[in-house]
């Protein structure tokens, strides 16, 4: 990969500048420190930088619709939630092109049919029998393979941009998520050359790993797999063995950044987080408080319907299985097959019918959950025409003591 390809021209960063001027007009200042991220930064330069395209108030109305859409998130969300903090940040990631030259010796096996012929003895005279084996001839193999790869990694520190409750399974497994999606979102725009002016009012989180560390941890094994594999597919033959390579690995990197919006918030003094690609406004995740009310009003059908519906269809593979025998003969047979027939009627009917009826109900259950949550749709109108009722309500927790899951 050839890195100048990646640099965009000049008219391209003018417009970048000028969206970032628009974007930038009213920028969010964090109120956290941060300070257990800050206290580890290294001295690594960057390259490049997705800068944002998804405004401050693009994020606030992305969110109020996030928030009502959730279908089992408590009716009043919208009035009673509080901002602990909200901040757009820069996380780093490596971009690494390799290219590799393998030099490798391995035997190479063939297959071959091999026939001889034997002599059994029988009561009269020997008899000839011909016998055909498979026979694995090896031959040694030399050669080179040259290919290339390209990975980026995401820095391994950037999840602990919001603290977890450990002991909360929820919040943990969210946390998995988040990972992945800052590893996967941040880079739906043109990338440019790192300016510190597309960072300022911004937190920028440092690199932890070296560029050597980060290749070591992060790729090399994949970058091994991947040349054993072009190395095996190279040698001919039906079978491989003894196989040893060694190669020559060259590998281009540089860094970049790549911007979300975080919010984290409370409801009912408990902790949320809300996380939002800055290149990308239909992009993100994030926990919200739930209506257990309501969520058991609308998981009280869902469930049976699958748990019956699931019945009915292994029974009906049983019974298309399942054939009585069309042949027959005396009256005491055909009256247990009729028997037989009246029980798979009934079976099958009745699970269906069930099924059927848990349908239905559930509709109805899912009716009275989306006329509860209709309250919250209204509120959103309200919510959309001024934002900053819902955002400059600010809670009194301290953001460096927020939690996920407390």
């Amino acid at each position: 990969m050839n890195m100048e390809e990646n640099c965009p021209d000049n008219s391209i960063e003018q417009e970048l500048l000028i969206e970032q001027e628009e974007i930038k007009s009213k920028p969010y200042r964090s109120t956290s420190s941060l300070s257990h991220i800050l206290a580890y930064e290294p001295a690594i330069p960057l390259d490049k930088i997705y800068p944002f395209r998804v405004s401050e108030e693009q994020c606030k109305t992305a969110m109020l619709k996030w928030l009502v859409k959730n279908r089992y998130v408590c009716r009043n969300v919208l009035d009673q939630i509080e901002i602990v903090d909200f901040y757009g940040v820069f996380l780093p990631s490596y971009s690494f092109d390799i290219k590799y030259s393998a030099e490798y010796s391995a035997m190479a096996g063939y297959y071959r049919k091999e026939t001889h012929t034997e002599y059994i003895e029988g009561q009269l005279r020997a008899r000839p029998v011909t016998k055909v084996e498979k026979v694995l001839d090896w031959q040694p193999y030399k050669g080179v393979e040259k290919g290339s790869y390209s990975e980026k990694v995401f820095d391994s520190y950037c999840s602990k941009t919001f603290n977890v409750d450990s002991s909360d399974q929820g919040a943990k497994s969210f946390s998995k998520k988040a990972d992945s999606f800052f590893e996967k979102g941040g880079e739906n725009s043109n990338i440019t050359s790192y300016d510190s002016k597309y960072t300022d009012g911004y937190i920028t989180v440092p690199f932890v790993l070296s560029a050597e560390s980060a290749y070591e941890q992060k790729i090399k094994k994949d970058v091994d797999k991947i040349i054993e594999r072009d190395v095996k597919t190279a040698i001919p033959g039906d079978r491989k063995d003894a196989l040893k390579w060694d190669a020559d690995i060259k590998k281009e990197m540089f860094t970049y950044y790549k911007p979300f919006w975080i919010i984290k918030y409370t409801y009912n003094a408990k902790c949320y987080i809300y996380i939002a690609d800055g290149t990308d406004e239909t992009s993100m995740i994030g926990t919200f408080p739930q209506d257990e009310i309501v969520a058991a009003e609308g998981n009280k059908h869902i469930i049976p319907f699958f748990v019956l519906f699931a019945a009915f269809i292994i029974t009906a593979l049983i019974f298309f299985f399942w054939r009585v025998p069309s042949t027959v003969i005396d009256s005491d047979k055909i009256a247990h097959t009729n028997t037989v027939y009246i029980i798979r009627g009934v079976i099958f009917w009745g699970l269906a019918l069930s099924s059927a009826v848990t349908f239905i109900t559930g509709g109805i259950g899912s009716s009275n959950v989306d006329k509860q949550n209709a309250v919250s749709r209204q509120r959103l109108d309200a919510a959309l025409s001024d934002p900053d009722s819902v955002f400059n309500r600010y809670s009194p927790m301290d953001p460096d003591k927020f939690i996920l899951g407390a």
